[in-house]
């Protein structure tokens, strides 16, 4: 039960803000408990200057009338006896007792006054040793002795409390560093040159497999959920674990207890505390995984995709919490008699109300909804966050009045929304006001050009297209789409460097003679100057978009379109890829649009993509560019040979090949568990890559 006298020390109560509990210039507030157990010992009783009806802030095991803090504060009986017990009863040094002298001997937060006498001038005072003990009943006029049945119980009390505080929050802060580390530290290991092999060779075997046969991108049967790939799954398995062993452990109980009357009472209430504080810990790692402005994407090599699966599942645990919190803090207020009287206290309504929002969105997350209807789940997901955020924090101001720490929490999750829905602003204010040319391909697909748009060729980048006056009535909902460069499509084949007359002419000779001046005259270099006109315009974005149901089922062909550009975003790691010998690239349908970026990215790409028959139009939209890529395998109602395609190049004898797939939820994941078969073959070192355009 003893805590370390540097920890106590540093988690001393003489700052009026609070920090994290335990943590900094404050704990509870308590520390020293001996100085506070026989304040507390005291407080309750009258003196010469109390009056009926006063209650003192923060004694929560006394229901009588005392005195106020400018009472104590000029009372001498009252202090010299605080003095006299805390001189019998602490052992710490001067500076301490006299800091918390300062600060706590009058009342504590907002409830206090300034002693008049300091600790020492009020010890002083007590020329003779007290003998009388102090009853509940006694009125405190001169010097007298705490009864030591209260203070022990006081002490007890103060310092079971203050120790289930500092553990919750310490592990707490794990779970936070936890959440933001683990993506940090897998990235970063890779790159050590005695770790980079292993995590290579374990790829195929804890990274990329799914947990449940093929499924990861095609919803699973009857759930309607994704599986989690392997390396995904140890990521939420770490996090499951560490809360549950941070639920079940190191709990101690003190009895009798001032507080909670009964060891299930006691340590129902440290579960709940327990639970209410996870939850705060875990609510900013929920809000930076769906982050578009999430820091982790530029810090780590871990895909947009991940980020938001992982999202989920941080979110059930996090929703959890909140509900196991929420029924034990009835179960706990039923027990204990005062739940009539505190149902319509307003933190426990807030604290409600957080509680069903967070319940109301794990129903319109689930993957119904979010593929019957994404701009309906899109909007209750963001009107619900904002009651979940705004309920907590009046939980916490009402319950506790910014005097807890626990906002501290508050402050990192309010951080995290707010940069990411400022940041996403400023995107859309840096693209400025655009406007779009929308041109119907045919085959259910749209090809939509904004000029004016200078983002560059590399591949695997998103943005959240806004088009307000397709949508009236809804002008803020967007929807992410693969970006590539207009100048892209528009480019030919490379044309040969230009010849004058007299060079063209020699070429045309055949004896020996000729021959040498063949090459003479081709290493004189020739000078090419490129007019605008020659050439497409290079700024500009392209992306295509096949009609479904809701927001795309709208776009039709126009021009002068009013468009605002969020982005751009990176959506998954290219690194890993383009450090390839060989890059395969395999799409199906209109997922060529995330895979035509990456052909002017790598020296040595093989394409493979299968379209339907009534998508044909879009093959034809995008033929210059396909006339570049020297090995290709374009397949119209025919479905790919992954397997095949797998094996070519590796019979080929290319040591490390990069795989990009992006189409259908089945090629996704027929090409994950094909590459990982091919894998762990070891013919080839394989990189992998999915683009996964469903929610």
């Amino acid at each position: 039960m003893k805590l370390s006298t540097a920890v106590l020390v540093a988690a001393s109560a003489s700052a009026p803000v609070a920090a994290l509990q335990g943590f900094g210039q404050q704990s509870t507030g308590y520390f020293p408990y001996c100085a506070t157990a026989c304040y507390r010992a005291l407080g309750s009783n009258y003196l010469s200057c109390s009056f009926d009806g006063y209650v003192p802030g923060g004694m929560m095991d006394s229901d009588s009338a005392s005195a106020t803090p400018a009472c104590r504060a000029g009372n001498m009986p009252f202090l010299s006896s605080l003095a006299y017990c805390i001189s019998t009863h602490c052992s710490y040094d001067i500076g301490i007792i006299e800091t918390w002298w300062a600060a706590k001997s009058t009342g504590s937060g907002g409830a206090f006054e300034p002693p008049k006498w300091s600790y020492q001038e009020a010890l002083m005072n007590v020329t003779t040793a007290p003998t009388n003990v102090l009853t509940a009943k006694d009125n405190l006029t001169s010097a007298m002795l705490a009864n030591e049945t209260n203070y022990r119980n006081q002490y007890g009390t103060l310092f079971m409390v203050d120790r289930e505080e500092f553990l919750h929050e310490k592990y707490g802060l794990v779970l936070l560093m936890m959440g933001f580390g683990i993506p940090l530290l897998a990235t970063w290991l890779g790159y050590l040159p005695f770790v980079s092999p292993l995590i290579h060779k374990l790829k195929p075997y804890i990274v990329w497999p799914s947990t449940i046969r093929s499924y990861q991108v095609r919803p699973l049967p009857y759930l309607g959920g994704s599986a989690l790939t392997r390396g995904q799954a140890l990521y939420v398995a770490a996090m499951t674990i560490l809360t549950v062993v941070f639920m079940a452990v190191h709990y101690e109980s003190y009895q009798p207890n001032l507080w909670y009357p009964g060891q299930s009472v006691e340590l129902m209430a440290y579960v709940v505390w327990r639970t209410g504080c996870y939850s705060l810990a875990l609510l900013p790692v929920v809000l930076l995984f769906a982050a578009r402005n999430n820091t982790l994407l530029w810090l780590t090599n871990w895909s947009h995709e991940t980020y938001i699966l992982l999202h989920r599942w941080v979110a059930r645990i996090f929703a959890l919490l909140v509900i196991i919190h929420s029924v034990l803090s009835i179960a706990y207020y039923v027990e204990d008699g005062n739940y009539d009287s505190n149902f319509s206290e307003a933190w426990w309504v807030w604290g409600s109300v957080g509680t069903v929002a967070v319940s109301a969105m794990l129903i319109t997350a689930t993957p119904w909804v979010r593929r019957y209807s994404y701009e309906f789940f899109l909007l209750s997901h963001i009107v619900l966050a904002v009651f979940v955020l705004a309920g907590t924090w009046y939980h916490l101001l009402y319950l506790y009045m910014n005097m807890s720490g626990y906002e501290q929490w508050l402050y990192v999750a309010f951080g995290v929304w707010g940069l990411d829905r400022l940041f996403r602003v400023l995107r859309v204010l840096k693209n400025g006001v655009q406007r779009a040319r929308i041109v119907d391909i045919g085959g259910d697909i749209v090809r939509v050009d904004i000029e004016g748009i200078r983002w560059g060729f590399q591949p695997g980048k998103v943005v959240y297209a806004f088009f307000p006056t397709l949508q009236p009535l809804r002008p803020w909902e967007n929807h992410p789409f693969s970006v590539l460069p207009t100048a892209m499509l528009e480019r030919s084949n490379a044309v040969a460097p230009a010849l004058d007359k007299d060079s063209r002419s020699s070429l045309g000779s055949g004896t020996r003679n000729d021959v040498e001046k063949n090459v003479i005259s081709q290493q004189i270099p020739t000078k090419q100057v490129a007019t605008a006109a020659e050439h497409q315009p290079t700024a500009g974005i392209t992306f295509f978009i096949r009609k479904s149901r809701g927001f795309t089922k709208q776009l039709a062909a126009g021009t002068n379109i009013l468009a605002l550009l969020d982005g751009p975003y990176p959506g998954n790691p290219t690194a890993p890829i383009l450090q390839c010998d060989r890059v395969l690239l395999i799409c199906g349908g209109i997922g060529i649009t995330a895979i035509l970026p990456w052909i002017d990215s790598h020296p040595n790409v093989k394409l493979a993509w299968s379209v339907k028959e009534y998508a044909s139009p879009l093959v034809d939209s995008v033929s210059k560019v396909l006339d570049r890529v020297v090995e290709k395998d374009v397949r119209i109602g025919h479905r790919l040979d992954i397997e095949e395609l797998l094996a070519e190049d590796t019979q080929a004898g290319w040591k490390r090949i990069g795989v990009v797939a992006c189409g259908p939820d089945g090629m996704c994941d027929d090409t994950r568990a094909l590459v990982t078969a091919a894998a762990k073959r070891g013919n080839a070192q394989f990189e992998l890559e999915v683009h996964a355009y469903s929610w």
